[in-house]
């Protein structure tokens, strides 16, 4: 390991809210039904993938497939290893707010209806909710490993990798 490599592992894991329950958000789906997180979760261990920005769904294109197959998948061998809740969450927030009803509306006009159940989408000002889980403002996608009682276990930012996605099935695995 480099050790430019060692000191940004260094910074993410001090960064990071290890522990702490992950903050109280409402949320809507795109049918408009409210979600409440982490209450909606139902004791299950979750992944949920945050997008904060346009630039969040490029990065998170990459997870769609690998997921999938990884973990909602029923009819494969992984749904014998892993029970746990999927959930992408989208901010729209700052000089955004003004066009929400169209950002939420490309969001539908552009969601695979096999992931549109999976989708919220919340609107407002989030500072506390950065600062309650240590999020750089500058991160525009994360990915977020709760427990069954909402706490945080684990977060990276959410650049698609093997591994990363290795580290993650391990954290959901059931026992």
């Amino acid at each position: 390991m480099s050790k430019f490599s060692y000191i940004l592992l260094v910074l993410l894991i001090g960064s990071a809210s290890y522990g702490q329950v992950f903050p109280s958000i409402s949320t809507n789906t795109l049918t408009r039904e409210e979600v409440q997180l982490p209450d909606a979760l139902n004791g299950k261990k979750s992944i949920i993938f945050l997008a904060l920005s346009k630039k969040a769904e490029e990065k998170l294109a990459d997870w769609y497939e690998p997921v999938y197959t990884l973990f909602l998948d029923e009819s494969g061998f992984n749904a014998m290893a892993y029970d746990c809740n999927i959930r992408l969450l989208v901010l729209i927030s700052g000089a955004a707010l003004p066009a929400a009803e169209r950002i939420k509306a490309q969001i539908a006009l552009n969601a695979n209806e096999s992931m549109s159940e999976l989708l919220l989408i919340a609107e407002g000002n989030f500072n506390g909710f950065y600062e309650d889980l240590s999020l750089s403002k500058n991160g525009d996608a994360f990915v977020i490993v709760l427990s069954e009682n909402g706490s945080v276990i684990f977060q990276a930012e959410a650049d698609y990798s093997d591994r990363l996605l290795d580290k993650i099935g391990e954290l959901v695995e059931l026992q």
